[in-house]
């Protein structure tokens, strides 16, 4: 059950497939391991239908699923922080094509989102850096199609967005 969380949760956008029951699915595998692997978090029913397997010759089946464990709570704080950027474009984005019609405007709001997008990625560890730069790009170049007008942008991050 955990590796198909750790491979569902790399496999779905991180943008807008993304919902808030992943939060409850992690800390409900944090209570399961507690249950199973430590003596603190088991009770006397739990250890009876679950078994105990906090003595010592379980250990190397602890250590594999508490690694797994922690890369599945690493990977659902950068998901988690690849939504929070994304939002930010897409609140950004609606208020351009709603509210704001000069072009400068519009470069300033697209540039903010870039910057935004940039100073995320670089705390980004390696493992997932590919992942949330994909997803986020993506969203970078749906918004660069609200500013037609925008020479000063094009020129600062041609490379970037071309």
């Amino acid at each position: 059950l955990l590796h198909n969380d750790i491979d569902r949760l790399i496999t779905v956008d991180w943008t807008v497939e993304f919902d808030s029951f992943w939060a409850d699915a992690v800390a409900s595998h944090r209570s399961l391991f507690e249950q199973l692997y430590t003596k603190k978090g088991q009770n006397f029913i739990g250890a009876k239908i679950l078994g105990d397997f906090s003595n010592p010759e379980h250990e190397a089946v602890q250590a594999v699923t508490l690694r797994k464990l922690r890369y599945l709570e690493s990977m659902l704080k950068w998901a988690q922080g690849t939504e929070r950027v994304f939002t930010a474009i897409h609140n950004e984005r609606f208020v351009m094509q709603r509210e704001c019609f000069n072009g400068f405007e519009r470069e300033k709001k697209l540039a903010s989102c870039v910057d935004a997008v940039d100073t995320f990625l670089k705390t980004v560890p390696a493992e997932f850096h590919r992942k949330s730069t994909q997803d986020l790009e993506w969203h970078i170049n749906n918004m660069r199609h609200w500013v037609w007008d925008a020479p000063n942008f094009k020129m600062e991050f041609g490379r970037r967005l071309a």
